[in-house]
């Protein structure tokens, strides 16, 4: 197979998006010596979804599953994109057929399963990462060398904030973000990579003291069977 390494992404949500998207730009990001791409695949359970976003992306097809990309001799890199309760199965299911894998975070809703998929990886002798994407953010890591260098002085208190307004919306529809399983929800989902940030701005945490808080919208609609692809709003499974 000529023309690069091959790329798929499971997932055609919004951030299944961004994945196609950085992988189509990623080039022009990185400079000549990055490896060439091939934009071979994008699957989910909605083929609406998949279709329009492999159009819009330049990739070459659509796929309705994860084993289908699991099955193809043309890819050989793998970005999960989907639910986090959904993560475990697929990567292990990818890493035995020979696949490179990143997974969005969090990487799994229990301890367990984030170990068996550490576990995987380790014996798939494949490149296995997890998307703390602000890890890689230019200005974190300025922040993180003034730290270290102890040209900010004594560092006395992290405070993290993800400040956005779509979820405020009462009659936006639910998602698994907003009544997810232990483990999943918002708190994993955006709490993951204040904690990422955290560790690597202030090293190792040793303490944890938590608090409940109510929710404001507490009814919301079931999503659209007809929701627009370019929409916010995923299929189930979809981020």
């Amino acid at each position: 197979m000529t023309g690069g390494t091959g790329v798929a992404v499971i997932g055609a949500g919004m951030a299944g998006r961004s994945h196609a998207h950085a992988y189509r730009t990623a080039q022009t990001v990185f400079g000549a010596d990055a490896p060439a791409v091939r934009l071979v695949a994008v699957a989910d359970l909605n083929s609406e979804f998949a279709t329009h976003t492999a159009q819009r992306y330049g990739f070459e097809r659509a796929e309705s599953s994860w084993q289908a990309i699991a099955d193809a001799d043309d890819i050989d890199a793998v970005s999960i994109v989907v639910a986090n309760h959904l993560h475990r199965e697929i990567a292990e299911g990818l890493l035995a057929a020979g696949k490179h894998v990143l997974c969005e975070k969090p990487l799994a809703p229990t301890v367990e399963d984030a170990q068996a998929m550490v576990a995987a990886a380790g014996k798939s002798g494949r490149v296995a990462s997890c998307g703390f994407s602000y890890r890689r953010s230019p200005a974190v890591a300025a922040v993180a060398e003034l730290i270290r260098t102890g040209a900010l002085g004594q560092l006395l208190h992290f405070n993290g904030r993800y400040w956005c307004d779509y979820a405020a919306n009462p009659d936006a529809p639910s998602s698994w973000r907003y009544a997810g399983p232990p483990g999943s929800g918002a708190l994993a989902d955006l709490g993951s990579h204040l904690i990422d940030l955290a560790e690597q701005l202030c090293g190792p945490i040793t303490v944890i003291r938590g608090a409940t808080l109510p929710r404001i919208a507490r009814y919301r609609s079931e999503p659209r069977s007809d929701t627009p692809p370019g929409s916010r709003s995923a299929p189930s499974g979809s981020r």
